[in-house]
């Protein structure tokens, strides 16, 4: 800083007078305390360090003012929703002793931090990745298909340099146009190859229909192969054909070091003497190539990968890589292109389609195990056990006709056939084939016993089940329907006939969902963002982790023994550590929606069963059953978005049955107007300020509803599933946002064409501001929008977060709004030009959207979370200053190693940098 040595100069001269050295440096020092707190660079606040810890007795004040450097730093961080650049430098600053620190850190660690083990950053995103949990190393295959493998527990990586690939076959073909009418009978084919291993070629000969057949020449010396269609001869299938037209034969080379030559070929048919004849004279057949542009599926265990040509061949081949030592154990070759292709659970076994048949391969010797054929192909891929010890197949008889049949993946062995049934879209294959699940027609699941073919139950869905999920040991079954929705059932010890699955709670990802393999614990993401592991017999309590989410859904894995949770998302991976949670409370698993009322400390709760129920501040016992003196009329499936209005003492309703229902807050009763929508599920519903309309969105509508009658007032269509609706009193306005970024404004009572603007993606929340001429978008992609409603124009630039905006509210007199994404909570003042973010705080994993203002700027405010994790609870949360308790000076989480549990490091310059692998 250039000015700084004009100070040093008037430092130096005020100094050098008799009895001023004491005065010349106060006056330094002060004149440096003030612009390191006005400093925004690190660079600066470097540079002013160096001159108060120059001066002596100021080494503490330089601490000091480092620590703040730090903390504002940190405040800056968790503005952007970087919550672990700001845990580290808060921590950075907090060594020293700083009480804000202290408090931010304790904010920033939370409850879930505490159990944070290990970050790993990644410079992309793996192609696939899998956990070695008995080694200890995570395996991935980037875009490049090069094989990393990452230390869990202890600093460490292995790079290959070599990259993950598979034999490519390379077909010759040529053709003879035969012009002469009649059938093929009992036709020659003649082949003249230059090769020397001709038994490694295989030939397959097409006939102007498109028919054809594969065959290989065989191991005679002389080069000349003479094949007729008679008898068992392969080409027998083709005697039928018509001979006029193309003729095409295609020759691969199987062998490797073997290359050799088509001299010539023909095909002579019965009554001619000539013949067809097609002489390319020393046509090259080229030796397979390997090549790295291939699929990769790993082994369960992250130790082994099969590699298979990504684009198509007339043959096909299958390359098993050992991923420890990132060498190829071999290579098998298929007859054709696979269309479907697996690792047995145990990997000792490859299993391939290939057209109409089935096989199975040693993994280890390359070696032909069983191949199973079939006249018409399937209906289903083949579904294998975890452990691989099992396939089944559908074999399709005709359109609705299949067979199902179970073999041992050891041997081949057929252990049993049995009928299938019809309209079966999905299936699994439960442990050692005890069971096998059947998906379909539409909402039935149905359990079969493989050998017998006997249906032992019916698992009955409100809605489509979208995937299943079986614990590697027992009877467990898991399944995910198509809201989310996930039911555990236990399939061995129900009797015959329909059995009751229990609602463990909602995921909003399918594919985030993992058991334990002692089916101790299952692993998911949660609607509002969270993961959470909680146990599948309900003993153990819920836990919740705030893991950032950018994109794509977060991905789960859990340890076998369901002691340690992996999860990745967005070229991140955290290793958690999963103590012993205690004993679960009340249980909460129907509960499968909440809402705020805006004013009073009321919430209430929406249920699995259909049923509404009110839980006040302080109350200890949560509703779980409807009232037996209430006449309970509600829904027919479960409650998925629900509101209150306390100061009209009505609460609205919306369900997964498409129906709007109102009830008496008081009583809990439901209210005689139905009000339904063509599609179920009701995705919003809110209640206006004055009681007197009622709005909500499913999938194909937004309608507004007159709430005392039902009577419908308003249709707004859109083009994707509504995500949120807005409705104001003072203006008599609506807003609508939809699943395609469609934000719809219009009249509650117009009957003109909403105006409309486009957001970034899904629009998640809206808001209107005072008397209606100002609305706020919030969108999945994290922005935030201010527009005049006159014009539908933008009030200034938008404000992008990181994570998806959930909820959005003005206060009172409209010069603050609150802004709620998954894991953070900010508040805005509005300026001139636009929204000015004044503060911003990290909330408890798994708080409901929504926010009850506890002052009227909105600075203090109430929230409701626990729909997942077991406990439904209020929270009061300060916007201007942090309500955590300071982590003590001697504290343990204070002397961690969190640069290296955060997988980022403070750099020379003083920015933050990820640790990469």
């Amino acid at each position: 800083m250039a000015d700084i040595d004009a100070e040093m100069q008037a430092h130096d001269r005020l100094g050098r007078l008799p009895g001023f050295g004491g005065v010349a440096d106060r006056l330094l020092a002060s004149v440096m305390e003030r612009r390191s707190r006005e400093a925004e660079t690190f660079e600066d606040v470097s540079s002013l360090d160096a001159v108060l810890r120059g001066l002596e007795g100021y080494e503490s004040l330089a601490d000091q003012l480092m620590d703040e450097y730090w903390i504002r730093r940190a405040e800056d961080a968790i503005r952007q929703e970087r919550r672990d650049e700001a845990l580290l430098l808060s921590a950075r600053a907090a060594a020293g002793g700083d009480e804000n620190a202290r408090r931010l850190a304790a904010e920033l660690v939370g409850a879930d931090y505490r159990s944070l083990v290990r970050s790993f950053r990644l410079a992309e995103s793996p192609a696939r990745w899998e956990v070695d949990w008995q080694s200890g190393e995570l395996a991935l295959v980037d875009l490049d298909h090069r094989v990393r493998r990452l230390r869990l527990n202890s600093f460490g990586t292995m790079d290959f340099e070599n990259r993950l690939t598979s034999l490519q076959h390379l077909p010759v073909s040529r053709e003879i146009t035969v012009n002469e009418p009649g059938s093929a009978g009992a036709f020659q084919l003649r082949l003249t190859l230059d090769h020397p291993a001709p038994e490694e070629l295989l030939a397959t000969l097409q006939a102007p229909s498109g028919a054809q057949v594969s065959f290989a020449p065989g191991a005679e010396s002389s080069g000349s192969f003479a094949i007729a269609a008679g008898g068992r001869s392969p080409l027998g299938i083709l005697a039928d054909e018509n001979r006029r037209g193309v003729w095409r034969l295609t020759l691969v080379d199987r062998g490797v070091d073997s290359a050799g030559q088509l001299i010539r070929w023909g095909l002579y048919f019965a009554e001619e003497v000539r013949g067809w004849e097609d002489q390319p004279q020393g046509l090259a057949i080229s030796d397979p190539l390997r090549t790295d542009q291939v699929d990769v599926e790993l082994s369960i265990d992250g130790r082994l990968a099969i590699a298979h040509p990504s684009r198509q061949s007339v043959v096909g081949a299958v390359s098993l890589w050992d991923l420890r030592t990132n060498s190829l154990v071999g290579d098998v070759q298929l007859d054709a292109e696979p269309e479907y292709v697996a690792l047995t659970g145990d990997t000792s076994r490859i299993l391939a389609v290939a057209g109409n048949s089935l096989e199975l391969w040693d993994a280890r010797t390359g070696d032909l195990v069983s191949r199973v054929g079939t006249q018409t192909g399937f209906m289903l891929p083949p579904a294998l056990t975890d452990s691989g010890g099992h396939v089944v197949i559908a074999e399709r008889l005709d359109e609705q006709d299949s067979l199902y049949s179970l073999f041992r993946t050891a041997d081949g062995e057929l252990l049993s056939s049995v009928a299938g049934l019809a309209g079966v879209t999905d299936w699994m294959l439960g442990p050692d084939a005890g069971y096998l699940v059947l998906v379909g027609p539409s909402r039935l699941v149905r359990v079969m016993n493989p050998l017998s073919g006997e249906v032992l139950r019916e698992l009955p869905h409100r809605r489509d089940p979208v995937r299943l999920v079986a614990a590697a040991t027992g009877d467990l079954l898991l399944t995910i329907d198509d809201i989310g929705d996930m039911f555990v059932w236990h399939l061995n010890g129900a009797a015959p006939g329909s059995a009751q699955g229990v609602r463990l709670g909602q995921t909003g990802a399918s594919e985030s969902v993992s058991i334990a393999a002692d089916a101790s614990r299952v692993a998911y993401q949660a609607l509002a963002g969270q993961v959470v592991v909680r146990g599948l017999t309900g003993r153990a309590a819920p836990v919740s982790f705030g893991v950032s989410q950018e994109g794509a859904p977060i991905r789960t894995r859990l340890a076998p023994d369901g002691s340690r949770l992996l999860t990745y998302n967005e070229q991140q991976f955290q290793l958690w550590r999963l103590a012993d949670s205690g004993p679960a409370g009340v249980a909460d698993a129907e509960l499968t929606a909440i809402g705020l009322d805006p004013v009073e400390s009321i919430a209430v709760l929406g249920f699995q069963d259909g049923h509404v129920g009110v839980i006040r501040e302080g109350q200890a016992d949560i509703p779980l059953s409807a009232d037996p003196g209430v006449n309970f009329i509600g829904h027919q499936g479960s409650i998925t978005s629900i509101a209150v209005n306390a100061a009209g003492g009505v609460i609205a309703s919306g369900g997964s049955d498409g129906l709007v229902r109102t009830w008496e807050l008081d009583s809990g009763a439901p209210t005689a107007p139905f009000m339904r929508h063509p599609l179920g599920p009701v995705n919003a519903v809110t209640i206006s300020d004055d009681g007197q309309w009622l709005a909500s969105g499913a999938e194909l509508t937004a309608r507004v509803w007159h709430a005392a009658d039902g009577e419908l007032v308003r249709e707004v269509p859109v083009s994707g599933g509504v995500v949120s609706i807005a409705v104001d009193s003072r203006s008599g306005l609506l807003s609508v946002g939809d699943r395609d970024g469609n934000v719809f404004l219009t009249g509650v009572e117009s009957v003109e064409t909403p105006g409309s603007v486009r957001v970034g993606a899904a629009a998640t929340a809206l808001a209107f501001g005072v008397h209606g001429s100002r609305l706020v978008t919030g969108d999945a992609a994290g922005n935030v929008q201010l527009w005049e409603v006159d014009s539908l124009t933008p009030v200034g630039e938008p404000h992008n977060f990181v994570h998806p905006v959930r909820w959005l509210g003005f206060n009172g007199d409209g010069r603050f709004l609150l802004v709620q994404t998954d894991h953070w909570m900010h508040r805005f003042s509005m300026g001139d030009d636009g929204l000015v973010l004044t503060g911003s705080r990290l909330l408890d994993a798994g708080m409901e959207a929504g926010a009850a203002l506890l002052v009227p700027d909105g600075s203090r405010i109430r929230m409701i979370g626990g729909r997942e994790t077991g406990e439904t609870r209020f929270r009061e949360l300060d916007m201007v200053r942090s309500g955590a308790e300071p982590l003590p000076p001697d504290s343990v989480l204070l002397s961690r190693n969190w640069s290296r549990i955060l997988g980022l490091s403070v750099g020379e310059g003083g920015e933050v940098v990820p640790d990469t692998h």
